[in-house]
């Protein structure tokens, strides 16, 4: 924290509320610094990565088939348990029937819903450590991963279920406390399991053990991790209120020129921006933890992303030395 702020503290005779050892001083340094550089340039070095990954993206269009096959399976996932849904709410069963068999249903949807986001991410993730690694991945390369990892994607899809469950009995149970307890406990899960399945995939190992060495790995590359996340939620909140300014000013123009059509063709444009932006950004995501995985692993920066531009955002001054920020020379 800024000195500054401190001395108002002590000037306004709250300086004897502060410990002895600057607790303040102390939170800042390790959120703001880490391993000797800045969470800035941390952030600035994922957003560097990021476009890196972009270019490796652009050699690899194909990727972005993952995506679209993952969002039709979903979607005829959705369609297939909607109709036993229905049908269970139409029954005479009791009360105590129907949840039970509504919570059944449930858990089975989350699951096979997630075994297919999982699928596919396992997909973009091999075919980017492909790239990675010299390789010119294909389709073929993506869908023979998920095979072969079958067992990896059911065992994490079960972990998710039960976390999911817990999280929804939370909520459901203790009100707006146990929304904000869920929501804490959602949000952690998601940071400490984020190299979880590359883990399982790359260093086949199980559920357990993969958590437990993701928890490692995100020590290391929690700023650009962070940085990752807040940039993919930029680009997929800059496209939801571009589709929001989009619709409004083309249906403001439709009621002046007394004709749908301008809305219409903006509500095209606006949809079609929106499902590539999260098609683009579902890919980036997967590229980006590969590249992340093996930074983090192995100290080296990806080949395939190794510019100057991206090498210089992952080291920190030291001296007169530049090292690599997840490196032990530090």
């Amino acid at each position: 924290m800024p000195p500054s702020v401190l001395g108002v503290f002590r000037s306004r005779g709250l300086g004897r509320c502060l410990p002895k050892v600057d607790i303040f001083r102390m939170l800042y340094r390790k959120l703001f610094f880490f391993r000797g550089i800045t969470m800035f340039n941390r952030l600035k070095a994922s957003w560097m990565l990021t476009k890196a990954c972009f270019a490796v993206l652009k050699k690899d269009k194909e990727l972005m088939m993952f995506p679209v096959f993952c969002g039709i399976l979903t979607i005829l996932g959705t369609i297939a348990f909607a109709v036993p849904g229905y049908a269970l709410a139409s029954s005479d069963m009791t009360e105590d029937g129907m949840n039970l068999a509504f919570g059944a249903l449930g858990i089975t949807y989350s699951f096979v819903t997630y075994s297919i986001v999982l699928f596919f991410n396992v997909a973009v993730l091999s075919c980017a450590k492909i790239r990675f690694e010299g390789g010119d991945p294909t389709l073929a390369d993506g869908f023979k991963a998920g095979r072969d990892n079958l067992g990896v994607i059911f065992s994490w899809a079960a972990v998710g279920g039960v976390v999911s469950f817990i999280i929804r009995q939370l909520e459901q149970s203790f009100g707006v406390f146990g929304s904000i307890v869920a929501k804490l406990i959602g949000g952690a899960f998601a940071v400490v399991s984020y190299f979880a399945i590359p883990v399982m995939i790359f260093e086949k190992v199980g559920p357990s053990a993969a958590f437990t060495r993701s928890k490692e790995i995100i020590k290391k590359t929690w700023g650009e991790a962070l940085g990752a996340y807040l940039g993919f939620s930029v680009i997929t909140t800059i496209a939801a209120w571009t589709i929001i300014f989009s619709l409004v000013g083309t249906g403001i123009m439709s009621i002046s020129m007394g004709t749908y059509v301008p809305f219409t063709i903006g509500g095209v444009v606006s949809l079609a921006a929106f499902l590539l932006a999260a098609i683009v950004t579902s890919c980036l995501s997967q590229i980006f933890q590969a590249a992340l995985y093996i930074y983090a692993t192995t100290g080296e920066i990806p080949t395939e992303i190794g510019n100057d531009m991206v090498e210089q955002a992952f080291q920190s001054k030291k001296g007169s030395k530049w090292v690599l920020t997840g490196s032990n020379s530090n």
